[in-house]
C-alpha cells in the first residue's frame, strides 16, 4: 500500500492510476506527496530537535525552504505540541513521540495516512488521545489506514478489515 514493495501480484491503482510499471524515483515522489507513514517505534531521529524530524519530508519535495519553519510550526501546534518544536526527541515521551511522527507524516499534507501499530508502545490513555487525532483527521477528510493488534484500537475504526492466512475480510474471524 505504501509503494514500497515491488513483489506482489495483482493490480494496484492509486487514484486511478497504476503503480506497477513506476519506477523507483517515481514511487518515491507518490510517497512523499499522497502518503504519510507513522511507524510504530516512530522512525525519529533520536538526536535532532522536534523540528528538523518534522521538517524531514519537506526537504524532499518542491516546498519552499523559506516556508519549511511556519509549516511544521503549524502541524505542531495543531497536534498540541509546538511548545516542543527545539526540544530533542530523545528528551521526549512515548506519547509525545508519536505526535511528533504524525506531525511528520502530516507535513505534506497527504490524502493517506499508513500508521503501522500507532499505539503499539503507548499506554491506554496516550493510545486514546492519539486515537483521538486520527480521528480527527479522518473527519478533516483524511484517509486513514491502521494496522493493529489491539482491539480497543479497532472499536474505534470506523471500517476493520481482518487479515488472516493473506486473505482479506471485511469483518473480524
Amino acid at each position: 500500500m505504501g509503494c514500497i514493495d515491488a513483489d506482489y501480484h495483482g493490480t494496484y491503482l492509486l487514484c486511478g492510476e497504476s503503480i506497477q510499471k513506476k519506477s523507483d524515483k517515481d514511487l518515491a515522489k507518490i510517497r512523499n506527496k499522497r502518503m504519510g507513514f507513522v511507524l510504530q517505534e516512530y522512525g525519529l531521529l533520536l538526536d535532532k530537535t522536534v523540528l528538523e524530524n518534522v521538517s524531514v519530508p519537506l526537504w524532499f519535495s518542491n516546498y519552499k525552504i523559506k516556508n519549511i519553519r511556519k509549516r511544521c510550526l503549524e502541524i505542531l501546534e495543531i497536534l498540541g505540541i509546538g511548545n516542543y518544536s527545539d526540544k530533542k526527541v530523545n528528551e521526549l515521551s512515548g506519547g509525545q513521540k508519536q505526535r511528533v511522527a504524525i506531525a511528520r507524516a502530516l507535513v505534506n499534507n497527504p490524502d493517506i495516512i499508513l500508521a503501522d501499530e500507532p499505539t503499539g508502545a503507548l499506554d491506554r490513555a496516550t493510545s486514546d488521545e492519539i486515537m483521538k487525532e486520527f480521528i480527527k483527521l479522518n473527519h478533516m477528510g483524511k484517509t486513514i489506514i491502521i494496522v493493529t493488534h489491539d482491539s480497543h484500537v479497532s472499536s474505534l475504526c470506523t471500517k476493520k478489515y481482518n487479515i488472516v492466512d493473506g486473505k482479506i475480510y471485511n469483518e473480524l474471524v
